[in-house]
């Protein structure tokens, strides 16, 4: 624990030597740019156009997979902050659409069924309500006061950066998760609460349910590891002469 525990300017950069020897993510992203760049050489060579510009073009591409690196790998609390913001905004994007095509079944179903079934809009509703809170509103705040706090008390970083960064991970594949449901599958229709005996097996014998409780899990796994995290740094990571109740002093 003390090795990934970094308080203090020395023992954050031996962390951060340490833990950024992760070459199987320099070997992956160094293939993809690789072959990347040995397909568009061979393709525009084989219909003899003037391929030159065209690395020019997609140059920036190359960019893009190095700043993907880094932000992938990065134990930064400020970097870790700004991609809980990016894939909140993501998630705000795909809340918004369900809760338009919600509006839009209910303008066009007046007189008339409209262009949703029962079964799909209940899907779309279960959807809406479970992104906007666990996927929009928490990684929003999550980020936040992974720029925030260390500044505020004066750390250098969180306590445990390796910790902060899987908690990052495991929202980002649980939002996944909850995205795939919808084309591999289905997702809940039974609200975004899940109340039971509704929820039970007896009255949703489907898959929807499942993906509903796995994407819930691993969010909240992320947010438990992120709490413990945020409160160690505030407890142990603080500055000598900051105390928790200076605003009455």
């Amino acid at each position: 624990v003390k090795t990934f525990f970094s308080c203090t300017n020395k023992s954050f950069l031996g962390t951060y030597y340490k833990m950024s020897k992760m070459t199987w993510q320099d070997i992956f992203l160094t293939y993809i740019n690789f072959f990347f760049f040995l397909f568009i050489f061979f393709f525009f060579k084989k219909f003899d156009t003037n391929y030159n510009p065209i690395f020019i073009t997609f140059f920036p591409f190359f960019k893009i997979f190095k700043k993907i690196k880094k932000y992938s790998v990065s134990y930064d609390h400020k970097k870790i902050g700004k991609l809980y913001l990016i894939f909140s905004f993501i998630m705000l994007i795909r809340g918004f659409v369900d809760a338009l095509m919600m509006r839009l079944q209910q303008i066009l179903s007046f007189n008339h069924e409209g262009y949703l079934s029962s079964n799909h809009y209940s899907q779309i509703f279960t959807a809406h309500g479970v992104i906007m809170i666990f996927f929009v509103a928490m990684p929003f705040m999550v980020g936040l006061m992974n720029i925030i706090i260390p500044l505020q008390i004066g750390a250098i970083d969180v306590a445990f950066p390796s910790l902060n960064l899987l908690s990052f991970w495991l929202t980002f594949f649980s939002i996944m998760l909850i995205n795939l449901s919808l084309l591999f599958g289905e997702f809940s229709k039974i609200g975004w609460l899940s109340y039971p005996p509704l929820s039970e097996i007896t009255f949703s014998p489907w898959v929807g349910v499942d993906y509903w409780i796995w994407s819930l899990q691993i969010s909240g796994i992320s947010t438990l590891l992120t709490s413990i995290n945020f409160i160690t740094t505030i407890i142990k990571c603080r500055k000598k002469n900051l105390f928790f109740f200076n605003f009455f002093k």
